[in-house]
């Protein structure tokens, strides 16, 4: 893997299945004249979230992580490893695409994304009320995308590779870069 870390574009594009043309059928009936495909194209750009952004904020609900996160603020010099077992992440996400033509607005769309992790195991390194070091496990992800009702991507469970610690920048929040495995 390069040092770049997936985003849920990269999820999906990498070996996408698209919804069946009965599915686009049933929109085209929304609005006459737009042309679903490229519509299908650009729902691509609701996809650009960074994988590890979506897990950090799953893993800062789980109760030992959030009781660290606070106890390694009040406490900025101390250190905390948490181990997480066996659990999924969940993340949905409802942007809308604006269609338009000729200036006037046609339609606003809801690009429904729904996405799981699951994740065997995984350590976190917290310091100063931040997470800063993931170790993963083993990480399997599914997903779909659509447009309203209809599914136009969808992702079947399939195992996401990572290095083995991702370490995240404290100067760049939100930034995480890979490490070398170790």
């Amino acid at each position: 893997m390069t040092s770049a870390l997936p985003s849920l574009r990269d999820l999906f594009v990498g070996d996408l299945r698209m919804a069946s043309a009965p599915a686009l059928g049933a929109l085209a009936t929304l609005v006459d004249g737009v042309h679903w495909k490229a519509l299908c194209e650009h729902a691509l750009d609701v996809l650009d979230l960074n994988v590890v952004d979506l897990l950090i904020g799953g893993w800062r609900r789980h109760a030992e992580v959030r009781s660290q996160l606070r106890a390694t603020a009040l406490d900025p010099s101390r250190t905390a490893l948490v181990h997480v077992a066996a659990h999924t992440v969940e993340s949905s996400h409802k942007p809308k695409v604006e269609v338009r033509a000729e200036g006037r607005l046609l339609a606003i769309l809801t690009v429904p994304v729904e996405i799981a992790f699951e994740i065997e195991a995984v350590e976190l390194s917290i310091r100063a009320g931040e997470i800063r070091e993931i170790r993963p496990g083993r990480v399997m992800v599914r997903g779909i995308v659509k447009i309203e009702n209809s599914v136009v991507l969808e992702r079947e469970l399939k195992r996401l590779e990572f290095p083995g610690r991702i370490v995240i920048d404290p100067a760049e929040p939100a930034r995480p870069r890979a490490a070398a495995c170790g």
